[in-house]
């Protein structure tokens, strides 16, 4: 290595003053030139590239702070209060349907009884069979009815019902399929003793096949009420 200096060192001295002075320039303009091309530019891409990411991301974090402060700004103001005095009307109307509902459904049955007692007056009768026993789904209740009226009032009512559903059901109502075979005055005889109980239960349907009369096949679909959901059998 410090050979090939020493060459170096005696070829530039054997040049004359013009020819070393010519020679540095060139030497200093190759050096500036290859710096331009392969650093220079490189770094002045790159940072264009920086800057460009930079306002991108100074933009969205603008839109976000925007959003925020919006945001900010309506969790200051109050809650709409044609909306609050609606709720508050339909929790006094839920408290009073509650209430009607309560003291009218002290002679229903309770859904856990209703299946042991049809069953048990079935059971009475020697000359019936019973063939399926089936108990449904609690289905809850709300609040039906309205006066037809305006676009308005529409809109006001769809509104009403679906902050009912958010407060929960009136009541829930319980169904229950009985299915049995047997002679037809012994069928109409049990009919006539569920009509006979103390308790009251709702009638949904009833339908009778005599495809082997003088016996029958009933399916009969009742149904009770209660403020609670919960299995009929037990």
């Amino acid at each position: 290595m410090n050979e090939k200096l020493e060459k170096l060192q005696t070829w530039f001295d054997s040049l004359s003053k013009r020819e070393q002075w010519l020679t540095g320039i060139t030497a200093v303009v190759a050096v500036v030139v290859i710096w331009h091309t392969f650093l220079y530019s490189s770094w002045v891409a790159k940072n264009t590239e920086n800057r460009t990411q930079i306002d991108s991301l100074t933009q969205r974090i603008n839109a976000l702070q925007t959003g925020i402060d919006g945001m900010n700004l309506v969790l200051k103001q109050d809650p709409d209060k044609e909306t609050k005095d609606r709720v508050a009307v339909l929790n006094t109307q839920i408290a009073n349907l509650d209430q009607e509902l309560s003291d009218s459904s002290s002679d229903l049955i309770s859904p856990r009884e209703m299946a042991h007692v049809l069953e048990d007056v079935l059971k009475q009768n020697e000359n019936l069979a019973l063939l399926r026993l089936q108990s449904g789904q609690a289905i809850p209740l709300y609040e039906e009815g309205g006066e037809p009226g305006s676009d308005q009032k529409d809109q006001s009512k769809a509104s009403d019902e679906e902050v009912m559903e958010d407060l929960g059901p009136l009541a829930y109502r319980h169904p229950l399929k009985v299915e049995f075979q047997g002679g037809y005055e012994q069928a109409v005889e049990y009919l006539k003793a569920l009509e006979n109980l103390p308790w009251q239960f709702f009638w949904h349907g009833i339908e009778l096949k005599a495809d082997d009369y003088p016996r029958v096949n009933i399916q009969l679909e009742v149904y009770t009420l209660s403020l609670e959901p919960g299995w009929i059998g037990g």
